[in-house]
């Protein structure tokens, strides 16, 4: 018997490479995500659940379409095709779905259930799906969960509970029963103890999509056994604590929950010193073994199913009593490792309490029950306190018995509304519905607003109370930013029912929009916050079904953005059981609900088939009514009529387009519309008849199954709209079939371009021939459209390209050859082994990356390129479009001289066309402009970008997404110039104005915190940069997951900062994370795998760990030599980090020789080109310096800084390097009256860039100090050094500057002032900073034992006999010793010193 698995609609799995998440309803094949409508996956579920047998038709059309063969045996066949379109199923050879003829469909290829892991957790991240929540650290953890404390983010609102709540995450699919069986039972204990003390509170769960967790109050002490360790055992048997346990065990008892697992760490210990409170906790492993206890709780069975793992596991009430007593034993006395024997009750002196314990360790028949033990423990309690005996034997406390009916029916009286309602004091009426009336009341404790909602007076009726109820459960289950809050429940005086929720001080979306003249775009953005809201809804189980814009409140933010709250759930729908009780069933002929806004299934009373698509149609209406400024059908025509009309007009009236809605309306009230969307007249209808109609149109299906499967799928369109790429809800076209055919010669000419070019040639004859037999169809609005499908499938293709991932395969290829050869030729594999040694030594220092970019040139671009040019005359904006796709893919490869054309080109059409402050034009003109800043001509970026930002900032308006993408990009040019306070407030500026028109998480507004926290790093402001990279890091991770390549980038720059600011051990955290994601996703030699991993070597140099960044360096020169080529960039970087570790191991003259190699190599790939070279350049000069070549150093040194300030500027950060750095040289030379002039002028220009307290200032500072020292300046010298470290003092981040090193400078000055008391108190000073530096900074440390030598010596002199040359001799060798062991980590030598010492 086939029917529809569950388990493949409830858990993503994996079949044929796809990833099917149906929870989301999507499929992820090809890095590309497509949407499934539900009947699709019900299909789906059928195959995969089959384990490869074949599933007949009648069985699809019994189960998926109810038996209805009318409907369902077209139905089956078409949804067959249908799912074989989105899941890509399209190589004939080799079919996922395979069609057996006249039997029915079975999946070729086996199904595997996809393990969730938890994703990485770091402190000061945001949780995910629980929008507002930050982690703030890690409480324990155990191979099934992590447990950690987060809070409330201030943004957040109010939260019911504390502000620090604990959430505890599940690590895997595998362990989610666990979860979700401790989330079902702490909701029926706490329903059904309301308000008792003894368990903890569950605030919030989810078991929808990874992450997993319930969220729960936080516990002061933490468990019971951490409570003992921080405050002491008590020192006499805590009674009353056991007596409240004892109660606690009882009342879960009373339940029908056995715990299983109880000990002291499952036990939380709250409330204050000298009054704690004792909470179970920790019942993921509990047993209810009677589930029709439920049955009277809006709570579903989730999780209580008995896995194989527990199948054999028969715990009792009696061994919860057991493992209670045991803890009470071990805290009377005082000792958690005992053992119940004959000795640990020996060390028990109360009779009564041993022999009460003594009967709850003994034989089962014996044993008392928990609520026997807590009357015995009273019992031993009221004499101690003087109270009577019977007023200390009270019953535990216990659920009350339950009604057969749960929601009884009470007697209303309420003439007049009262003063006040439970501990609320209402204020104001705000409104009335058919069930209910709401006020605005006031709290007094906390203080806050609410809005309460209660029954109104005179209603009776048992479905009402249930709706009621419903829609209060409803509530309390969700937690979005998006769907207003539940803070209380109760009954008022007279009975009735009331909840106490959120305030929103707002107006309904509708008004919102129009009173705030919000462009079509910014409404649609406002109306991804309803999706988010229903989404969230959904994720809960819950369905709406009542959405219209008197339920979707809009509230102003301090920033002037709007954040909308979903409201009114009083018609809310369970779609997994969670209300199942308190749910409305309404019978056949019934509707409850706003007619213009239901969808059709909803009209006509079904009493199946209305699930989430129904509030898709609401939404569809809503979004409608935005954008056109009325409903489909007129409320007024649905006025008082009798049902069965109401329903033919719902599902039999044709929907006019918005565009047909439009020209219904009269002239002066389309003005009014576009006035009050900041749109032109004459642009309206354009903008309601394109890609918005087919969206809306898609929601408004009359067949649920025709419109969009999920509201994810419907918020993915409407992003998509507004970043001006196609919309999925367009009509399949036969271009479809065409891209299919393309995507089979692709796959086959990505596999043979890595090692044969002509086949590339013969996939891109194909595809243009392709286009020039379309061409004939291009009078028609059919062919237009599928032109412009046929752009966007080229840049899609144009951007898949990877030259390095092609390179690596290329070499991959060439070696798998000689092995494939070899075998078919008999060679033995001493043999094949010698000729892949051969191959590799051959093939080593080859650039494969640029062999394959010059095939792609050769083989696609410039036959691309030049078909455009050809094919195309007579569709010159199309032309445009894909020479301007060109362009920007060859820029993305670094193929800038090869962009130069189609840039050209495209922007040249677009001027003559459509003149010169179109969109398009100003988009090739951004082109442009960037183009030439990567081609380092960056005052004609500058005059570029600048005419596109003001252009657009005045044809769109400041707020347009464009705009502030375009005000980004000119940010980047005034950076590249070295403009950084210019560049600072421009960044500031464009993230401001994209906070407020496209809010927090928006892309734009994440690549513009990225860019506002370079800017900052640039200028070296570190208070700022930690704060910015973090935000930025937080809503990367928000809306695309750890895992996405757009979250690395935030996390590698938070890694170099934490580096910049000595926390090494967290940029290693960072930087191990990315560079797992990247191993994973990329491959090992994938550019970005191998930079992060240089990014990684370079944090192990700066934790002392030499040998293994030497080991690590050396691998990373190997690997970026054969992915890359030896002239490559990124290999010279590489090469020029290993001679730089070289040379802090004193090998001088091999790092000379590296930085030698590196620099001609990089002038022989780039002849005249030196600007790239400067800082390997400047780097050799150094070497050269350390190694005692003063003179070649000085030469290179002097041609370089004249070559920068020519080229570059005085106040260049490359500049000022260079002339610092030949200031050290002079100073070794004692030429120090060229030195101080070089750093003087070094120092006034830092000063004007990065400010006084700039990390290079301050280090130019103290050299300038040193120097005047040298030159017998002594007053100079100090007054430079106390102001380097008044200033590095007070620094945010000290652990960027080297504050020990300007001790020991101002120290080195004072011994020359004969202070020599002074001295040694900084050289303390700086001893005692650099000991409790985990990695104290090398040249730091030699200089301090340098100091103390000749200052111990300097004592000797004038006290000799005291020990003071010992002394001396100690640090002279101690710095010697480091001299001949530079890989010995700094640390270690001063503890050394320090022992000795």
């Amino acid at each position: 018997m086939h029917a529809i698995d569950d388990r493949f609609l409830d858990h993503p799995f994996e079949v044929g490479g796809r990833l099917i998440n149906p929870l989301a309803g999507t499929v992820l094949w090809q890095g590309r995500t497509t949407h499934l409508r539900r009947k699709e996956l019900e299909v789906l579920a059928m195959m995969a659940g089959a384990d490869g047998a074949i599933v007949p038709r009648q069985a699809f059309v019994a189960a998926v379409w109810n038996g209805n063969e009318f409907v369902g045996g077209r139905g089956v066949s078409d949804t067959v095709s249908s799912l074989r379109r989105n899941l890509q199923d399209d190589d004939p050879n080799h079919p996922l779905i395979r069609t057996i003829p006249r039997r029915g469909y079975q999946l070729a290829l086996p199904v595997q259930p996809v393990v969730a892991q938890l994703p990485t957790l770091m402190p000061g991240g945001e949780v995910m799906h629980s929008s507002g929540w930050r982690l703030l650290r890690k409480l324990g953890e155990s191979t099934r969960s992590e447990t950690w404390l987060a809070e409330a983010s201030a943004y957040h609102g109010e939260v019911e509970g504390s502000a620090q709540q604990v959430f505890r995450f599940c690590r895997s699919e595998s362990d989610l029963r666990n979860l979700q069986r401790e989330v079902t039972i702490l909701r029926y204990v706490n329903q059904s103890l309301s308000g008792h003390p003894g368990f903890a509170v569950i605030r919030d769960w989810q078991l929808d999509e990874p992450p997993y967790y319930l969220r729960r109050d936080f516990a002061r002490y933490g468990s019971l056994r951490a409570w003992t360790h921080a405050c002491g055992m008590p020192r006499t048997p805590p009674l009353r604590m056991m007596a409240v346990l004892s109660e606690a065990l009882a009342a879960l008892h009373a339940l029908g929950v056995v715990h299983r697992g109880l000990g002291e760490d499952r036990i939380l210990v709250d409330g204050t010193d000298e009054a704690p409170q004792f909470r179970i906790s920790a019942l993921g492993l509990s047993a209810l073994p009677d589930r029709s206890r439920l049955a009277s709780l809006p709570i579903t069975a989730l999780g209580l199913t008995v896995g194989a793992d527990e199948a054999n596991v028969q715990s009792t009430a009696g061994d919860d009593v057991v493992a209670l007593a045991l803890i009470f034993l071990r805290m009377a006395i005082g000792d958690w490792q005992a053992e119940p024997n004959e000795a640990t009750f020996d060390r028990l002196d109360r009779p009564a309490l041993k022999a009460l314990l003594r009967r709850c360790l003994g034989p089962a028949s014996e044993r008392p029950e928990a609520s026997e033990l807590a009357r015995g423990l009273h019992s031993l309690i009221a004499p101690d306190h003087g109270a009577g005996s019977q007023a200390d034997q009270v019953e535990p406390r216990v659920a009350p018995p339950l009604p057969a009916d749960p929601s009884p029916v009470h007697a209303l009286r309420q003439p007049t509304a009262p003063e006040t309602i439970g501990r609320y004091r209402l204020l104001d009426r705000l409104g009335e519905g058919g069930m209910g009336v709401v006020y605005l009341a006031e709290q007094r404790d906390p203080y806050r607003k609410v809005a309460l909602k209660i029954i109104r007076s005179g209603i009776d009726g048992e479905q009402v109370l249930r709706r009621f109820e419903a829609e209060r459960q409803a509530l309390a289950m969700m937690n979005h930013v998006n769907v207003a809050s539940v803070h209380d429940s109760g009954l008022a005086a007279d009975g009735r029912p009331f909840f106490a929720m959120e305030y929103i001080a707002g107006e309904d979306i509708k008004s919102y929009c129009d009173h705030h003249h919000l462009s079509i775009p910014a409404r649609v953005r406002l109306f991804l916050q309803v999706c988010d809201g229903v989404l969230h809804a959904h994720q809960k189980g819950v369905l709406h079904r009542d959405i219209k814009p008197g339920n979707l409140m809009v509230t102003a933010t301090p920033t002037g953005s709007g954040v909308v709250k979903v409201i009114d759930f009083g018609l809310a729908k369970s779609l997994h059981g969670k209300l199942a009780r308190q749910t409305l069933h309404t019978s056949f002929g019934a509707f409850v609900g706003t007619p213009v806004y239901s969808s059709p299934e909803h009209v006509s009373g079904r009493a199946t088939g209305v699930d989430t698509r129904s509030d898709i149609y609401s939404m569809g209406v809503v979004l409608y009514e935005l954008l056109v400024g009325t409903t489909p059908i007129a409320s007024e025509s649905l006025q008082d009529l009798e049902p069965e009309r109401l329903r033919e007009i719902v599902c039999n009236s044709r929907l006019p387009s918005m565009r047909e809605q439009l020209q219904k309306t009269s002239k002066e009230r389309q003005a009014k519309l576009a006035e009050h969307r900041a749109i032109k007249l004459d642009e309206l209808p354009k903008t309601l008849d394109g890609d918005l109609s087919w969206v809306v149109g898609k929601c408004l299906e009359r067949d649920p199954d025709d419109r969009y499967a999920s509201v994810l799928a419907l918020k993915d369109d409407l992003e998509r709209w507004l970043d001006l790429r196609p919309v999925e809800a367009r009509p399949t076209s036969g271009w479809y079939r065409f891209r299919k055919l393309v995507r089979r010669h692709r796959a086959t000419s990505l596999l043979v371009a890595s090692a044969s070019a002509a086949l590339v040639v013969a996939a891109t004859v194909a595809v243009f021939g392709y286009l020039r037999a379309e061409r004939a169809l291009e009078t028609s609005r059919l062919a237009e459209a599928e032109a412009t499908s046929a752009a966007d499938f080229q840049v899609r293709q144009m951007q898949s390209v990877d030259p390095a991932a092609m390179g690596v395969s290329l070499r991959e290829r060439l070696i798998q050859a000689v092995q494939e050869r070899g075998a078919r030729r008999g060679w033995d594999p001493a043999t094949v082994a010698q000729g892949e040694q051969d191959l590799d030594r051959l093939l080593e220092g080859v650039n494969f990356t640029d062999l394959a970019l010059q095939q792609l040139d050769a083989h696609q671009f410039e036959p691309t390129l030049a078909a455009i040019t050809n094919e195309f005359k007579d569709q010159p904006l199309l032309q445009a479009r894909l020479w301007q796709s060109l362009a920007d893919s060859l820029v993305k490869l670094g193929r800038f001289d090869a962009a130069e054309a189609p840039q050209r080109l495209a922007l040249e059409q677009r001027q003559r066309l459509l003149g010169d402050e179109h969109l398009l034009t100003l988009i090739s003109l951004r082109g442009r402009g960037s183009l030439q800043l990567k081609k380092g001509l960056r005052q004609e970026a500058e005059a570029d970008l600048r005419t596109v930002a003001t252009t657009m900032q005045r044809v769109l308006g400041d707020h347009h997404p464009q705009t502030l993408s375009s005000q980004l990009r000119l940010g980047e040019a005034l950076q590249a110039q070295g403009r950084f306070d210019e560049a600072l407030e421009h960044a500031q500026a464009t993230l401001d104005a994209s906070r407020r028109t496209l809010g927090e998480d928006d892309p734009t507004t994440l690549a513009a915190k990225l860019a506002l926290g370079n800017i900052l790093f640039r200028l070296q402001r570190y208070s700022e940069v930690e704060a910015t990279y973090r935000d930025a890091l937080h809503g990367n991770q928000r809306v695309f997951g750890n895992e996405h390549p757009k979250t690395w980038k935030p996390m590698s720059n938070l890694a170099v900062f934490f580096n910049s600011t000595g926390r090494y051990d967290e940029a290693e955290v960072l930087l191990s994370q990315v560079l797992s994601a990247e191993r994973a996703q990329l491959g090992e030699e994938h550019e970005g795998t191998l930079m992060t991993q240089a990014s990684l070597s370079i944090t192990l140099v700066y934790q002392g760990r030499l040998s293994e960044a030497e080991v690590m360096m050396r691998q990373l020169v190997d690997a970026t030599r054969r992915a890359s080529g030896a002239e490559h960039p990124r290999s010279l970087e590489i090469e020029s980090n290993l001679a730089r570790l070289l040379l802090l191991q004193g090998k001088h003259d091999e790092a000379v020789a590296v930085y030698r190699q590196v620099v001609a190599t990089g002038r022989r790939a780039r002849p005249g080109d030196d600007r790239s070279l400067d800082d390997h350049l400047v780097s050799l000069a150094i070497a050269l310096r350390e190694s005692g070549k003063f003179d070649e150093a000085g030469q290179l040194f002097r041609d370089l800084l004249q070559s920068q300030r020519r080229a570059l500027g005085d106040s260049h950060r490359k500049t000022l390097l260079t002339m610092t750095e030949l200031a050290s040289l002079l100073e070794a030379q004692r030429d120090l009256e060229a030195a101080e002039a070089l750093l003087r002028e070094a120092l006034a220009n830092r000063r004007k860039t990065l400010g006084d307290s700039g990390r290079d200032t301050l280090n130019t500072l103290d050299q300038l100090g040193q120097v005047l020292r040298l030159r017998g300046m002594l007053d100079d010298a100090m007054a430079m050094s106390e102001e380097a470290i008044r200033l590095a003092s007070g620094h945010r981040y000290p652990g960027q500057l080297p504050l020990s090193l300007y001790q020991v400078h101002l120290a080195r000055t004072l011994l020359d002032q004969q202070r020599v008391d002074d001295a040694e108190a900084q050289l303390d000073k700086a001893r005692v900073r650099l000991s409790e530096d985990l990695y104290p900074e090398r040249g730091s440390v030699e200089a301090l034992a340098v100091t103390y030598a000749d200052l111990y010596r300097q004592r000797h002199r004038t006290q000799p006999g005291l020990g003071f040359d010992a002394k001396a001799k100690l640090w002279r060798s101690k710095h010697e010793a480091m001299k001949r062991d530079p890989s010995r980590p700094a640390a270690e030598f001063l503890s050394d010193v320090n022992v000795a010492g």
